[in-house]
């Protein structure tokens, strides 16, 4: 257990895709969490997924976070939908 961590949610998901939609052009974004571990390695591949490339090289070693993949990849779902939706 890690002192004032906190479970990751469904705002945070939505607000880490925003800043990587705002920061596309960038060659590279640093990653980083409280205690640095799985987290910070899910948001990682999942920030490579999400532009189009390929992870693999994240679950080399260390694993990602599933869980903290998983709410990302879910609010994406949304996001996408949601605007596939308004776009009709």
């Amino acid at each position: 257990e890690v002192p004032r961590a906190v479970l990751f949610d469904d705002e945070m998901a939505e607000k880490i895709i925003s800043f990587i939609i705002e920061h596309e052009m960038v060659d590279t974004l640093l990653v980083h969490c409280y205690a640095g571990q799985s987290r910070s390695r899910a948001v990682g591949a999942f920030a490579v997924k999400m532009s189009g490339g390929d992870n693999s090289r994240y679950y080399k070693g260390t694993i990602p976070n599933q869980y903290v993949y998983d709410v990302l990849e879910a609010a994406w779902f949304r996001i996408t939908l949601d605007f596939k939706e308004v776009s009709k």
